[in-house]
This record gives structure tokens, sequence and C-alpha cells, in this order.
């Protein structure tokens, strides 16, 4: 037992004399003395406590300091950046990380922001890392996409407060009327549909020895590679989900080429603006090459379909596109960002130098206008 245990041991016990003693003894001179005395030993100690926790707290934040100067000093801004950009960095150069090096602590957890999670712009600046994690904005037109989450990035993304929320959707706005002066005005009223959603828990957990814990490499390795990609894989997997259970309206034609644009005209008859398609991959393909022998302008690289971006995902089903804006179709509600724990507590596990890594987010798809999606494909 260490020195801390033992005075929050010893601290414990002279609580329950004080409780004891109040409980048994009569009031009296006696009494308060004894209370009095234990009163004043029970704060010496936790005196001592804090003492060793501060102690604790600056040796862990100056072994993160050496360990952040070493690996500035051995990596060059231009190829490193000056403030961790990734959810693996932000956690190998976290206070929590480095206490759990140091002995100082055996479980840590760091909170990692989560709108989103793929993309991450570093900031100029030594003092505050943390803002090294600065979202991007919601609305994503690129013609390349460079994740391989595309439909996270083509939907919009809500920050909620809460693990339910009230999801609430307004039909279709009335048209203002043409009104004499001095006549009254009509009212312009909006049927509001109010539906209530939970959010899902998404997690998994790795395992790995304590030297490869004690390695910074192979720890951002294990979270990048395994955790943060398997929670940014069911997020992706949830939206493609969602939009699949969703009732939408259909578009066909002579060809899918042909459904896409009618899909497109389908959606903006509805007064939206259509931000995306999305192929599947082996349908993706099948386009580029009938649009390069039609057009003879041989093979391009990320080309737009009707003045469209083209989005090529695995979950959309194969012989069908997806046409729509999605950002105002698809909503991604995000209650947390991603929690990142390490523990050598579980289990039996404490025995065999093992230790656990397991990351935790909290979100929900939410299709809320179907009509800004169409589903297309070629007629039978």
């Amino acid at each position: 037992m260490n020195i801390l245990d033992q005075l929050r041991k010893e601290h414990a016990g002279i609580l329950e004399r004080m409780a004891g003693l109040v409980e048994s003894a009569e009031p009296g001179p006696d009494t308060d003395k004894n209370l009095a005395e234990l009163e004043t030993a029970a704060k010496s100690i936790h005196s001592r406590i804090e003492q060793i926790v501060k102690v604790d707290e600056t040796r862990a934040a100056m072994d993160s300091l050496d360990a952040r100067s070493a690996r500035a000093g051995s990596t060059s801004l231009e190829s490193r950046g000056s403030a961790p950009t990734d959810v693996a960095s932000l956690f190998i150069e976290s206070r929590a990380y480095a206490e759990f090096r140091s002995g100082a602590s055996r479980t840590s957890t760091v909170d990692v922001p989560c709108s989103p999670l793929e993309f991450r712009a570093p900031v100029n600046t030594t003092d505050l890392p943390g803002l090294a994690l600065m979202p991007q904005p919601q609305r994503l037109l690129a013609a390349e996409p460079t994740d391989l989450r595309p439909l996270t990035q083509l939907v919009s993304k809500v920050q909620v407060n809460s693990n339910v929320i009230d999801w609430v959707t307004y039909g279709t706005p009335p048209a203002a009327g043409v009104v004499a002066e001095g006549a009254p005005k009509p009212e312009g009223a909006l049927t509001a549909t109010i539906t209530p959603y939970s959010l899902d828990t998404i997690a998994h957990w790795v395992q790995a020895t304590r030297q490869v814990m004690e390695d910074s490499d192979s720890v951002r390795s294990f979270i990048d590679g395994q955790l943060r990609r398997g929670v940014l894989d069911r997020i992706e997997s949830n939206i493609a989900a969602a939009i699949t259970a969703a009732t939408l309206p259909t578009a066909t034609g002579a060809s899918l080429l042909e459904a896409i644009r009618i899909g497109i005209g389908t959606v903006e008859a509805e007064g939206f603006s259509p931000n995306g398609i999305v192929l599947n991959p082996a349908d993706y393909a099948a386009l580029d090459i009938a649009v390069m022998g039609g057009t003879l302008l041989g093979p391009t690289v990320r080309p737009s379909y009707w003045g469209l971006p083209v989005i090529s995902s695995s979950l959309q089903a194969a012989g069908t596109a997806l046409v729509g804006d999605f950002t105002a179709g698809v909503t991604l509600l995000q209650r947390t960002g991603v929690s990142v724990y390490v523990t050598d507590s579980h289990a039996s596990t404490f025995t065999s130098n093992i230790f656990t890594l397991l990351a935790e987010a909290r979100a929900r798809t939410v299709v809320g206008r179907t009509d800004a999606l169409v589903e297309c494909s070629e007629a039978p």
C-alpha cells in the first residue's frame, strides 16, 4: 500500500470514529474535546493528501511536457505540425496518458470531439493543443471526398445535450397571399410533427500488453487503426441503414444515368437543391466506362454527373443510386465526442499485464425530410 492509500485509509478511520463518538457518547466537555482532537487529525491528514496529489499532478504535467519537447525536437514542424491533429495524437499527448505512464494513475480517460471525427484542422499554437481539433463546416460540397466514409461528410450534423430528444419537422411552408391595403392578412400556418429519438451508444474495446501501452506509437496505431476506425465505420453504416429504412420517392429511366437526371429534377421540384449522388462502386465504374465511350473524352478522375459530385459507397445497393439534398434530408445527432478509456483493471487481465482500451460515442441518424432524397434505378 502506497503512502496515499494509507493516508486515505487513516482519514476514513478517523471519520468513522467521529461518527461513532457522536452516536454513542453523551454530550459533554470530554466528548467535545475528543471530537476536536479527531477533527484536527482529520484536517492534518487531508492537507497531506492534497499536497501529495498536487505533487503527482505537477510531476505528470512535467513528464508530459518533457515527452512533447522530446518529440518536437526529433520531428520538424513542416512534417508534423505544432499540435495534435488526430484522435490518437491527442490521447498520447494528454495528461491522462502521461499520468498512466508515470504510475500516478491506473485508469485514464480522454474525451475527443467527434463533430465530425473525420477531419481535423491544426491551429498554430503550442499553449492550447486542444484547439487543434476544429470541426469542418457541416455542409460539404466537394467533387472529391477525401474520406473513406463519405456519407458522414455529406449529411448535416447537430450537437445535442440530451440522450433523448424531440425532433421537430415542419410541412411545406404555405405561400403568402396578395392582400389589399387595410384588409386582414392570412395566417401562414405550419404543421409541426414531433418525433422522440433516443441516441445510440456506439462502442467497442481492444486489449494491449503493458509493453505496447508504454510505446506511444503503438498506442496511436491501436486508437487510429482499431478503436477510431470501428466507431467511424459504425456511424457511417448507421447513416446508410437509416436512409435505407426510410420510405423515399423513386425515379426510373432507360438507364441508371437517365434515372439520376430524373431524380435530380424530382428533388428540385420539391424545393431542394441536390448536393450529391451516391453510387455503388461497381455502378460508378460502369457509368464511368459508358460515359467515356460515349463522349470519347478518355478516362477521367472523379467526374460529376449532371453537375453534381459523385460519392462512391459500398453501402449503396448495386443497381441503384441515391440523389438528393443530403444536408436538408439527413441529420447526424451527436451527444458527445468519442471517449477513449484505458485501464488495467478489466476482469483478470491485471495479473497478465494486459490493458483494455475502449472507445465510445453517442449518436443517432435521423432522416427528417424524405422528400429531399430520391432513389434512382433503371427501369426493368
